[in-house]
């Protein structure tokens, strides 16, 4: 049966209504991951995440990702999917050149493509998001926070590879050294950006970045304390 006139132009105005929803949706995970990386999570509400973007409507938020916990999840999952090929690249790269065990290697593939996304004034706009977004919900939605390390391919490759750099950590301990340091490096980049902001005279990015993994590279090797790791709370 042929299609009728009504029916081409019904179509047309549903595409234009799914690409105009797609544009809504790619701002308001721009705005999201900017407001929230400079007032926290607790600082933005739905209402003005919506009118960052010109969007009257209060329930936008609701509309396109069900909360503000759902945002969040997005704008990670967004990213996630976008450092992906960055560090394959980088994995690809250190198979080449014999550098798999080598930590500092291992320890930029996991966590140097998040310095790859600045904002137009240079600022590390993922970081300050992780900062404070991810900090915010950990206790609220550990789901959220552990997304960070989640995927598979370069980042499961790479955990698995600095677990053989110190199995005696074991896997628990592992994961929270390495989320210490994915922490440290983020609270860095903001705090870097916050002082070149002021003017202050500050290294290079090159030379802060390589020194910032130095430091992270001896973080991780350093031994475990003779502390117990848990507290006998009775």
């Amino acid at each position: 049966m042929a299609t009728t006139t009504t029916e081409t132009a019904a179509a047309k105005a549903g595409s234009r209504r799914a690409q105009r929803g797609a544009a809504t949706r790619e701002l308001l995970l721009d705005a999201a991951e900017r407001l929230i990386g400079e007032r926290g999570i607790d600082g933005i509400s739905m209402r003005q995440l919506g009118a960052a973007v010109g969007q009257g409507n209060n329930s936008v938020i609701q509309y396109h990702f069900a909360s503000k916990e759902g945002l969040i999840r997005e704008i990670v999952g967004r990213r996630g999917r976008e450092l992906a090929p960055m560090r394959d690249v980088m994995l690809a790269q250190a198979r080449a050149e014999g550098r798999t065990g080598d930590v500092a290697t291992l320890l930029k593939i996991l966590l140097l493509p998040i310095a790859s996304f600045k904002d137009d004034a240079g600022r590390h706009v993922y970081a300050a998001f992780m900062l404070h977004g991810l900090r915010a919900m950990w206790g609220a939605d550990e789901g959220i926070g552990r997304a960070f390390w989640s995927g598979e391919g370069a980042i499961s490759e790479a955990i698995a590879l600095l677990g053989k750099q110190r199995p005696d950590l074991g896997t628990d301990a592992l994961a929270r050294r390495l989320l210490r340091l994915s922490r440290f490096f983020v609270t860095s980049l903001v705090d870097w950006d916050k002082l070149n902001e002021l003017g202050d005279p500050i290294d290079s990015e090159a030379y802060f970045l390589d020194d910032l993994f130095n430091m992270m590279t001896a973080a991780f090797l350093a031994p475990p304390p003779d502390t117990p790791a848990t507290t006998d709370s009775h």
